[in-house]
């Protein structure tokens, strides 16, 4: 039998300033009510290469422990579509006034389609090809732990724990595989003008080779984040993110493909858009640094 394995989930590059993606445990954490848009392009070019968008936002309760946030997320090539919509909630524990630890929970479903229909082939009645297009709908649970401070952060989390095998056929089977993260990172400051975050994302599923994200910024007069990481085997990345003022912020990554598995020099684009609409307390570090 034939096996295709393919990319589960998308890997942002700017998870750091938007880790809801990754760990539900993060909502709350920027004691606003945040919103974050990503937009992310694989494989400029080439048709029916991969892209992604995810919508997220959060909130704490105000004077209260609990907060509260929501994830929609859509993955497409040319035949397959993932559409993801989840509920976030999370804890805070206060462990003293500037450490905090965060347990969150995110419920919700995804609707998994394959259209086989836009498909060119030369041969209509090839039987290789299934002639009926597929959906599935199934529930998806994520969970995580985040401990942070106004310089330090490390998370621990988990997504699909619903996972799932439905099966289309002989040889047309989805699989949904659970993803663990392991994330952390620190700033030091420099100078008044100057702070380095070194950071790092361990993910891991399915047996697969340890994804290992080492990545290192520099922020500059408060306002230009500048970065570059290494994803071992996949690719180096470089960002640029510019904190246009208290509230707003907006973030740029191209990834360029390295190794024999790269299947296109192209590279991947990716663009974030955040704000902070409310605050809830005064003495939050601006600008955020993750």
């Amino acid at each position: 039998m034939d096996m295709a394995i393919a990319q589960n989930n998308s890997v942002y590059t700017q998870y750091l300033f938007n880790g809801l993606v990754i760990n539900p445990a993060y909502a709350g954490s920027h004691n606003a009510l945040s919103a974050s848009s990503i937009i992310r392009k694989q494989w400029l070019g080439i048709e029916g290469s991969p892209f992604a968008s995810t919508f997220s936002v959060h909130s704490p309760v105000n004077k209260h422990k609990s907060s509260f946030g929501g994830l929609l997320y859509q993955s497409k090539t040319s035949i397959y579509n993932e559409l993801t919509l989840q509920g976030i909630y999370s804890y805070r524990v206060d462990l003293t006034e500037e450490k905090k630890l965060s347990l969150g929970l995110g419920i919700g479903f995804t609707d998994y389609s394959i259209r086989y229909s836009n498909l060119t082939h030369q041969d209509p009645n090839d039987p290789a090809i299934p002639g009926d297009n597929q959906n599935l709908f199934q529930p998806t649970v994520s969970a995580g732990a985040y401990y942070y401070t106004n310089t330090f952060f490390a998370g621990l989390s988990a997504q699909n724990l619903s996972g799932f095998l439905y099966g289309l056929g002989s040889q047309d089977d989805i699989r949904s595989y659970r993803h663990l993260f392991a994330t952390t990172g620190k700033v030091f400051t420099v100078s008044p003008k100057l702070k380095l975050k070194p950071g790092l994302l361990l993910h891991y599923y399915n047996r697969s080779p340890l994804l290992v994200d080492l990545n290192f910024h520099a922020l500059l007069d408060e306002v230009i984040w500048l970065g570059v990481s290494y994803r071992h085997q996949v690719s180096i990345n470089y960002s640029i993110r510019f904190n246009l003022n208290r509230q707003l912020s907006f973030g740029y990554s191209y990834d360029q493909s390295i190794g024999n598995q790269s299947i296109t020099k192209n590279g991947a684009h990716e663009i974030v858009l955040s704000y902070l609409f409310k605050y809830y307390k005064k003495n939050i570090v601006n600008p955020r640094f993750f």
